[in-house]
This record gives C-alpha cells, sequence and structure tokens, in this order.
C-alpha cells in the first residue's frame, strides 16, 4: 500500500506501474494533484493550460534580492548618516563616545534585525516561511528605526 494522503502534493499522477491500481494507491488530501487519461484513483483530469506558480528557485531569488536591496538600503543609509554625524560637532568626547556607543548599538539591532528577516525568508519549508509581504514590511520597520537613528 503507498499512502501519499494529506501531502500537500501537487501535479500529474503517472497512470503506469503502481498508480493503475487504486486499491495500493492512496492520494486524498492533495487537491491539487491530477491524473492522466486511465486513471483509476479519481483524481481530476489534468489541465496543462493553466498558467504555473513560481518554481521554488524563483521564489528564493525574489526574497534574496529583497534582501539584498535591503541591506543596500541600510548601507546607503548608515553612509548618510554618518555623513551628517561627521558635519556636526559634538563638544565633549565622553559625549561623543556616549553617542557612538548608542549610535553604534541601534545600527547593530537593525542589521540583526535585517539577518533574521533574511533567514526567516530562506527557510526550507515553505509552512515556515515569512511571507513576501511580511517580510517588507519588517524591512520597511527596520529602515525606518535606521533612520531615526540617524536624525537623532
Amino acid at each position: 500500500m503507498l499512502d501519499l494522503s494529506y501531502n500537500n502534493l501537487e501535479g500529474m499522477v503517472p497512470d503506469e506501474g503502481i498508480f493503475k491500481n487504486s486499491t495500493v494507491v492512496s492520494v486524498i488530501g492533495n487537491s491539487q494533484l491530477c491524473g492522466g487519461g486511465d486513471n483509476d484513483i479519481g483524481l481530476p483530469r489534468c489541465n496543462f493550460h493553466q498558467p504555473k506558480r513560481l518554481s521554488h528557485k524563483l521564489k528564493i531569488a525574489i526574497i534574496a534580492i529583497a534582501v539584498l536591496l535591503a541591506l543596500a538600503l541600510f548601507v546607503t543609509c548608515l553612509f548618510l548618516s554618518s555623513s551628517r554625524r561627521k558635519r556636526r560637532e559634538i563638544k565633549s568626547s565622553s559625549k561623543r563616545n556616549a553617542l557612538m556607543e548608542e549610535f553604534s548599538s541601534r545600527i547593530l539591532e537593525c542589521l540583526n534585525s535585517i539577518f533574521r528577516i533574511g533567514i526567516s525568508c530562506s527557510v526550507e519549508s515553505p509552512r515556515e516561511r515569512m511571507k513576501i509581504s511580511d517580510a517588507v514590511a519588517q524591512l520597511y520597520s527596520v529602515r525606518n528605526e535606521l533612520q531615526s537613528t540617524a536624525g537623532n
């Protein structure tokens, strides 16, 4: 008995070999499966004219590009904020050190957040992977936090 039930499988099930006999194969709960011409399993006929969903590699490429763009945005903001800081004069060196410690810790927190988002987007299991809309929202949040740090 080959039990493939409730595995969220998709695509065409072959109509040869073990798949010819519905008494030894169970594919219940896989709504995205379809069959060929002579399937005895009770699957709907495959419609090959449907638009294909994004491939796994394309999704990962999109996520990687989004993370790289966010990182580029972060580095740009870091550069702009550091050039603003250089233009300002801080009278006391103790204030300067305290300010740099504060600034550095916030930058590290933002960097840490960006890396966490990138890792969440590249988790192997699609169910555990962060949605791209959530990732973009979090990246905007990190950008805003960094800009507020640079503006202080």
